[in-house]
């Protein structure tokens, strides 16, 4: 009879939910996906001084909200532009973080 460790069923559950909570963070975000750059246009941005490199942002966002990045994108939100990053926690929670294109600077963390 096989037995499982309790350390081995604690991984297994994170995995599980990371995955789900992922999942829904693909979801909810695909409806927005309208306002989002397509990877010229956020190369185009970029170079034209209009964002921050992506590495600037990510950074700021996990001193913000420590965790693994999971997904990040450049949209427009009114009249600019920001970086919306999700970061998961080892315990599994997820934060979205809004940072500012031009800046780079944190502006929402939820």
């Amino acid at each position: 009879m096989l037995t499982l460790t309790q350390p081995l069923v604690k991984g297994c559950l994170r995995i599980g939910i990371v995955g789900i909570v992922s999942s829904l963070c693909i979801s909810a975000s695909h409806a927005q996906a309208q306002n989002c750059l397509s990877p010229t246009e956020m190369r185009e941005a970029i170079s034209a001084n209009h964002a921050v490199q992506p590495v600037v942002a990510m950074k700021n966002a996990r001193s913000a909200a420590p965790g693994d990045v999971v997904r990040m994108r450049l949209c427009r939100d009114d009249q600019e532009l920001v970086y919306l990053v999700t970061t998961v926690k080892r315990d599994g929670r997820v934060q979205r973080v809004t940072v500012e294109a031009v800046s780079g600077k944190v502006t929402v963390v939820r």
